[in-house]
């Protein structure tokens, strides 16, 4: 277990930087990392929920892949001009670095959702610590950029995982607007469960794996297109954090 924790420092060091600055990477140039202020903003204890309101913007986040929808979605993103999160599972990842790699270069964040996709509030510490570590080191071996959110499978999370978290260094982010895309519900449904939560500082839960992820694919233009003709941009998590950071009111952090 030391050694794994050894691992993510070292790796976090090294990579803190993309590993090649391609041009995709030099255009996109969006926020991967957390300011100071925005993390005093967030308790050590408490995860994010949604951010302010201060930026036209919401956060598009994809939970469970990488999967044979992520290249897809990605082409999506790419068309119009959009950026998301995707929170990975760590034992995914082989095979996968080139899509991982294709996301950042895109402008996109690639975070946390644990290795096998485990209930953090149920594990041992020992088996947290693991669950976390390892799909960083994953995660920064593979996308070359080191994460700096996770996602609680489930949404099960409580302080004490909250601050397991922030102590390997990554804020525990939930959503705010849950289109419940992994029930297979017809695209239409997807889109307008995802469109009537959108405002501003919404994060959004979609899904690029654990399935059969068709219906969101074919959701997906109708969010995007709903959301610029809104005035909302979709901007990755850590950049809709930057730009407006969670208030301590309003249901934006919980534990």
């Amino acid at each position: 277990m030391r050694r794994c924790l050894q691992a993510v420092v070292l790796l976090g060091a090294v990579l803190a930087v993309p590993l090649s600055a391609t041009a995709g990477e030099r255009t996109a140039r969006r926020p991967t990392e957390l300011a100071a202020s925005v993390l005093r903003a967030i308790p050590a204890r408490d995860a994010v929920r949604h951010a302010g309101d201060r930026k036209r913007a919401v956060a598009l986040t994809f939970d469970d892949g990488p999967g044979p929808a992520t290249p897809r979605v990605l082409g999506l993103l790419a068309r119009y001009r959009a950026h998301a999160t995707f929170f990975v599972i760590g034992r995914q990842i082989a095979g996968e670095a080139a899509v991982l790699r294709e996301a950042v270069a895109g402008g996109n964040c690639v975070e946390n959702h644990t290795w096998a996709h485990v209930d953090l509030r149920a594990a041992a510490p020992a088996l947290r610590r693991q669950q976390l570590g390892d799909t960083t080191v994953a995660i920064a071996r593979a996308a070359g950029r080191r994460p700096v959110l996770f996602r609680p499978p489930f949404g099960a999370t409580d302080a004490s995982v909250n601050l397991l978290g922030r102590r390997l260094g990554l804020v525990p982010v939930l959503w705010s607007v849950d289109t419940r895309d992994w029930q297979d519900p017809p695209p239409g449904v997807i889109a307008e469960r995802a469109l009537a939560g959108a405002r501003p500082g919404a994060i959004i839960l979609l899904h690029d794996g654990g399935g059969d992820r068709s219906r969101t694919l074919a959701a997906l233009p109708a969010i995007l297109a709903g959301l610029r003709a809104r005035g909302l941009e979709a901007v990755t998590v850590p950049e809709l954090l930057a730009g407006s950071p969670p208030s301590r009111t309003g249901g934006a952090l919980t534990r």
